[in-house]
């Protein structure tokens, strides 16, 4: 994909809501990796809705899309591109999220009895206080995917609401999702959402999974952009 398809994607994003950016600093930026890096945080980071800021970096950092084992210097223009994209739905007030607390960052793709130590504290710690039935596993690599996660009872989550212009409370409906773990690509991030209208995300570095609920009009908008 052109460089200068992805700065048309970031630019219309910026356009639509009224980041306080410079299309021709993105488009400029995307020949380099690092600035491009440097010029999507501040879109990420800056845009504005009806003159409120999107806290991005607290509920939806980047590692929640796409983490790879080099860090940010790992990352792809594509990555940017779909993190760009999914937090746009986001702050159009299409992805739910939720945040479970699993009190340990994720072990090696190795440590398969330690990460589902990990995971049946969690689920110990839904039920007793929430009442939640919650089953997780991580069964690792090569298995298509690293885990699952289902629940039995509607999760608490948050959604933006753009016509108050403020993150509001809400509930994800009782599923099973992928699980996630440690590093992933954007395609795998992308994939899940589109064919499964969500994901479980438990990134390096986090004590806390992540599940993404996509509504039934962002799943038909990410599907128009299944490309990759």
């Amino acid at each position: 994909m052109s460089d200068d398809r992805i700065g048309e994607f970031v630019s219309q994003q910026c356009r639509e809501y009224e980041a306080r950016i410079s299309a021709s600093d993105l488009i400029h930026s995307m020949a380099d990796l690092h600035q491009c890096m440097v010029v999507a945080s501040k879109f990420v980071r800056g845009v504005q809705i009806g003159g409120c800021s999107y806290p991005a970096e607290r509920l939806l950092p980047i590692e929640i899309v796409v983490q790879h084992h080099f860090g940010v210097k790992g990352l792809k223009i594509s990555d940017i591109e779909l993190y760009a994209h999914i937090l746009a739905l986001a702050q159009r007030g299409h992805i739910k999220i939720a945040k479970l607390s699993a009190g340990e960052t994720p072990h090696a793709n190795m440590e398969a009895a330690e990460n589902n130590s990990v995971l049946e504290r969690l689920c110990g710690f839904m039920k007793n206080d929430y009442g939640v039935q919650l089953r997780a596993e991580f069964l690792g690599p090569p298995q298509g995917e690293d885990g699952f996660i289902s629940f039995d009872k509607p999760l608490e989550a948050q959604y933006f609401n753009v016509e108050v212009g403020k993150w509001q409370t809400a509930s994800i409906r009782p599923q099973r999702l992928s699980l996630e773990v440690g590093t992933v690509n954007a395609k795998t991030t992308f994939t899940r959402l589109v064919r499964s209208q969500g994901i479980a995300r438990w990134p390096y570095g986090h004590k806390t999974v992540t599940i993404l609920s996509l509504s039934a009009e962002a799943t038909l908008e990410l599907r128009c952009w299944d490309r990759y």
